[in-house]
């Protein structure tokens, strides 16, 4: 049976992304005490974080795989063409892992601008940063000083 490893790998990605989540879940509570004011700032914690990612890349690889191991199933007890919706989904799932895989990644880039953005905006970093042009200018619109401000221009007698 071919598919004895894949249902092998389903229970062990399950099992290997379970205690990942954990690990970091254990480790990240008791490093609280360590850091100052207890807290994790205002942001999501890491280990909710990692859990919200190993759950994506685990719906991306229930979406494929299970299907697929379901249809070997089907055709090892002689009922391979009752249902031919679910060949043609089986069938078509198993190739776009990959395309799964980068919507969970596109997924992770974009909320990590969004929080980026969100977070320069509370501060109030949203200022446009000068370019060089307008560096320059501003540079040479200044005059320059040479003489001392704190003391008092002489008068000029003409």
């Amino acid at each position: 049976w071919p598919d004895i490893p894949v249902a092998i790998a389903i229970a062990l990605s399950t099992i290997i992304m379970g205690s990942v989540c954990w690990d970091v879940h254990k480790k990240h509570e008791a490093s609280k005490r360590w850091r100052q004011g207890g807290g994790g700032g205002g942001g999501p914690s890491l280990s909710s974080q990692v859990f919200w990612q190993s759950f994506w890349y685990l719906m991306a690889f229930y979406m494929t795989w299970p299907p697929y191991l379901a249809l070997q199933y089907f055709w090892a007890s002689g009922r391979e063409y009752d249902n031919y919706g679910f060949i043609l989904y089986a069938g078509m799932v198993v190739p776009l892992q990959g395309v799964w895989n980068f919507f969970v990644y596109a997924r992770n880039r974009q909320l990590k601008r969004a929080r980026e953005t969100i977070s320069r905006s509370i501060s109030g970093l949203t200022l446009p940063r000068p370019t060089l042009r307008a560096t320059l200018r501003r540079s040479t619109l200044r005059e320059p000083t040479t003489q001392n401000s704190s003391s008092p221009e002489p008068a000029v007698s003409q």
